[in-house]
């Protein structure tokens, strides 16, 4: 699979400038766009120290959007790992992350691996990150109104 730099949509490993914007695209995942046979990525919405994730269309339900969260495929390959930790480590974060119950959380609806690697997929919202809410306003924000925000986070937790 391939990605758009700029604009961050995903392509199948032929599409070698991006449509939208002229862009070269560049090899991000092995296999297609289709992960577990059932998830076509769209667009990269972040990454982290592990992964990435994506915004993705469910093929069985067509109008379902969800975020898939994956392992970048050097962390699956690093030689500091024991065979599996990767995976492992992955696994436990969806089963943890699968059993919080709260209107604050979104849920986890899967766990799948696959010979492209594995993925945590959930329910994707519409709206804004909360990291992109707080940040331009949180060095604004009152104390209390901070404290309320916490509050509210660690009870989901």
């Amino acid at each position: 699979m391939r990605e758009c730099p700029r604009c961050e949509r995903c392509f199948e490993d032929e599409t070698l400038l991006c449509p939208d914007d002229q862009a070269k695209t560049k090899a991000t995942l092995p296999g297609t766009t289709l992960l577990n046979r059932r998830y076509r990525l769209d667009k990269r919405l972040g990454r982290g120290a592990m992964g990435q994730v994506y915004l993705a269309r469910d093929e069985n339900l067509i109008t379902r959007r969800v975020a898939v969260k994956t392992i970048r495929p050097d962390v699956l390959s690093d030689e500091d790992l024991q065979e599996g930790e990767a995976i492992a480590r992955f696994e436990r974060e969806a089963r943890t992350a699968a059993s919080i119950q709260h209107p604050n959380v979104i849920d986890v609806t899967d766990f799948g691996k696959s010979d492209e690697g594995v993925s945590i997929n959930s329910f994707a919202g519409k709206g804004r990150s909360q990291s992109n809410v707080l940040r331009p306003c949180c060095a604004r924000l009152a104390p209390a109104s901070k404290l309320r925000m916490t509050k509210a986070s660690c009870i989901a937790i």
